[in-house]
């Protein structure tokens, strides 16, 4: 569909093989082995968004946004300004493991525990909040998720988060750790989302590889891809 709108993803190389980004309020699959660059790919996305026009909702189970922040910084994206809760805001699914964290403008706090239903609630409330009408998020990770809450309950959560996702016309981002996963739950994973990235490392260098993508032809080859001091680039 040459007409299909599309959501950038940060990085202009992939960009351009995807005809522009990601299919508007589609949902992308991003999976690989830890260190293989998918926070990194991430936090571009997250930092498009925020000096775009498309709010991006952050829900982190892996690390505390203010780390994220600081990781964000590194790589020369600048947040200071973003702080006001209208262009990033973040779901704190982490810092209950730590003690807790203070909510602020920016940051929705997940207390006392890993509660799905929970996490549902505050997604909708998140989205409800945000004025604008194209938006993003993040979810990092699934992989998390599982290690609390029981596997067939996430595989019927998933579904509703990114149909309520697409109904406020969200481009969605969901990590998967990869290789510790059963074939079952990647398989539906894959059926549920528009489009699949793949990562690998090999020695000391990092691919990837677009399995597929809706509306977009996109051939399935890895690509070598770089982190530097302004996030990923495609060799």
């Amino acid at each position: 569909m040459a007409d299909m709108m599309k959501s950038s993803s940060g990085i202009k190389k992939l960009d351009d093989m995807l005809g522009g980004g990601f299919p508007q309020s589609g949902t992308i699959l991003l999976t690989g082995p830890p260190g293989a660059g998918k926070s990194t790919l991430c936090q571009q996305f997250l930092n498009r968004g925020m000096t775009g026009d498309e709010p991006t909702v952050y829900i982190t189970l892996d690390a505390a946004p203010d780390d994220i922040i600081d990781e964000m910084k590194k790589m020369g994206w600048k947040t200071n300004g973003f702080l006001d809760g209208t262009k990033m805001i973040f779901l704190d699914a982490y810092s209950w493991k730590v003690g807790g964290s203070k909510e602020e403008p920016w940051k929705r706090v997940l207390q006392g525990g890993l509660d799905i239903n929970s996490l549902n609630v505050m997604f909708s409330e998140i989205l409800n909040k945000i004025r604008v009408e194209k938006k993003r998020s993040i979810f990092d990770s699934v992989s998390t998720l599982l290690l609390y809450i029981p596997s067939e309950i996430v595989v019927r959560f998933i579904p509703i988060m990114i149909a309520k996702g697409r109904s406020f016309k969200t481009t969605q981002v969901i990590v998967l750790e990869g290789g510790i996963h059963g074939d079952q739950l990647v398989n539906t994973l894959n059926y549920l989302s528009d489009g699949v990235i793949e990562m690998k490392l090999e020695g000391n260098k990092r691919f990837l590889r677009v399995s597929k993508m809706k509306g977009t032809s996109v051939p399935r080859e890895w690509k070598e891809f770089k982190i530097n001091g302004s996030g990923i680039s495609l060799v």
